[in-house]
């Protein structure tokens, strides 16, 4: 795995968001199994499909996602590394969320793809692409 998608990215394509065809074509050419999603983003999935009005087809395209791509665990590691980083950018925390995704991918070698690059654009040797906005 090399890629670790945000929940932005996924739910571009479920709502079929600007941007949209362009993901897809890049996880076609890639193939799935060099994608996957943080614990934390599928935390935030599953959650957007409970608590948010959401139409009976997103809810089902982003199960389908959630179904296909593998879930990387956050172990003990990944919150060592997350509590390192909060202590490395000082206050300048993208919030809890993006700060456990980034430290993550960070510690694991894996590139963030997300739309929203300004909150892990903060983060020291983190690659980060967005694949909404080739």
């Amino acid at each position: 795995m090399i890629y670790s998608l945000d929940a932005n990215v996924l739910r571009c394509i479920c709502h079929n968001d600007a941007g949209a065809a362009a993901v897809l074509l890049k996880l076609d050419s890639l193939g799935f199994a060099t994608c996957g999603i943080s614990a934390i983003v599928a935390y935030e999935l599953h959650r957007a499909t409970l608590n948010f009005r959401l139409t009976r087809s997103t809810r089902s395209a982003l199960s389908a996602y959630l179904a296909k791509l593998p879930v990387i665990a956050f172990d003990g590691e990944d919150a060592a590394a997350a509590a390192q980083l909060e202590r490395e950018i000082k206050g300048n925390t993208p919030g809890v969320n993006d700060l456990m995704i980034a430290a993550q991918a960070r510690r694991r070698g894996l590139v963030v793809v997300t739309d929203n690059v300004k909150h892990f654009q903060r983060v020291p040797r983190l690659v980060v692409e967005n694949w909404l906005k080739p």
